[in-house]
């Protein structure tokens, strides 16, 4: 198995993410779906791929306590714990967004999935907002990141 190691250098801090996300959930604009996509990106550690694919039914979401996401990539399948607060976001999220058990958690404008160039614009952006121009690292949404404490 092949497992990518990166400098922690690389990597923003836990500031850094959650003033990304802040900056994000003010204006995702009409793809509302981008700022709780970028979360749980953040948040679980995911590839952009594997939470472009994630359904509603991929999600347990029980009233109290810790929930699961069951995330699917080519060859594995993996059960990933969700914190309480994250379960509380990914309710409201859901019915926010009237999604239903078969819909796409993260969809696009017409159901279909989110596509890479609607998040990647937007994550550029924040970064151009928040960061000074020597700490962007455009290219780094999906890497393992991790923020005990986001926006949301």
């Amino acid at each position: 198995m092949s497992v990518e190691v990166m400098e922690e250098e690389w990597l923003y801090s836990e500031g850094q993410v959650r003033a990304l996300l802040e900056w994000v959930r003010g204006r995702a604009g009409a793809e509302r779906s981008v700022y709780p996509f970028m979360c749980i990106v953040a948040e679980q550690a995911l590839r952009p791929s594997e939470a472009q694919a994630l359904r509603v039914s991929d999600v347990d979401l029980p009233v109290h306590g810790w929930g699961k996401l069951n995330v699917r990539s080519r060859r594995t399948a993996s059960e990933i714990p969700l914190k309480p607060r994250l379960v509380e976001f990914l309710r409201e999220w859901i019915s926010e967004a009237g999604l239903r058990e078969g819909d796409l958690l993260f969809p696009s404008r017409g159901g279909r999935p989110l596509s890479t160039p609607e998040y990647q614009r937007v994550w550029e952006q924040a970064q151009e907002a928040v960061l000074p121009r020597d700490e962007r690292y455009s290219w780094r949404l999906g890497e393992p990141i991790s923020s005990a404490s986001p926006a949301w």
